[in-house]
């Protein structure tokens, strides 16, 4: 009778194991946002920065307490610089905003631009990107940084140094982790439009429960192997 190795198996099962070893790796991603279209409800990335997620922005005023969204809904719009709030009347001409400046700011009430990358898409928000007029007036450039439902923080008045207008960076010293960010501005004398953000996504290379398939059926031919073998 000729026996069958049971080392045929071995490199079966050790593949699944090493599957089911597999850490999920994080990778780090950028969506720009700098654009040109007139203000509108809500702006929708699909693929966000490569990520495989799908980004939904919406804007409102908030509460400057807690972070939490007040009032009505308003246009967001992409231009040269990034995403701006328009909460007076959109318009098809000029910046696409009458009534109010579009950008990002606390002059007729605080404006906060939400970005959703959906219940149980949980990335780490890194740093966040920046276009500043040259006309702001505030010494120091301030804003609010509120982490939505999944874990409720408050950040207020965050410095990102000297106000001399164009494009800033602000590198958060603590990673922020949730699916849901609110970027506002924290006074009147602030003025801008968010031109970018970086954050880091965990993503598994491998699925868990196909590694396991493939694991318990090794492990089930080396028993069904040793069954053979003593019944001979």
């Amino acid at each position: 009778m000729k026996y069958v190795s049971i080392k045929k198996f071995f490199p079966v099962a050790a593949v699944a194991v090493a599957l089911l070893t597999t850490q999920a790796s994080a990778a780090t991603y950028t969506v720009n946002f700098n654009g040109s279209a007139f203000p509108v409800p809500q702006l929708n990335f699909v693929n966000a920065g490569g990520s495989g997620l799908n980004l939904n922005v919406t804007a409102s005023d908030y509460a400057n307490t807690n972070g939490t969204p007040t009032g009505g809904a308003f246009n967001l719009g992409q231009y040269t610089g990034g995403i701006g709030i328009c909460s007076g009347t959109a318009t098809t001409s000029g910046d696409g905003c009458s009534s109010d400046s579009h950008y990002v700011d606390g002059y007729n009430g605080d404006e906060m631009a939400f970005f959703n990358f959906g219940a149980g898409n949980d990335v780490s928000l890194t740093s966040i990107g920046f276009y500043v007029p040259s006309f702001a007036t505030d010494p120091e450039f301030d804003f609010a940084l509120y982490l939505g439902a999944d874990a409720p923080l408050w950040v207020s008045q965050v410095d990102v140094g000297s106000n001399s207008g164009g494009f800033k960076t602000y590198n958060l010293s603590t990673p922020r982790t949730g699916s849901l960010f609110g970027i506002g501005a924290s006074g009147t004398d602030d003025y801008f439009k968010v031109s970018s953000i970086t954050f880091d996504y965990d993503v598994s290379a491998v699925p868990v429960p196909a590694a396991g398939f493939l694991l318990f059926g090794a492990l089930g031919g080396l028993a069904a192997m040793r069954r053979r073998r003593k019944s001979v």
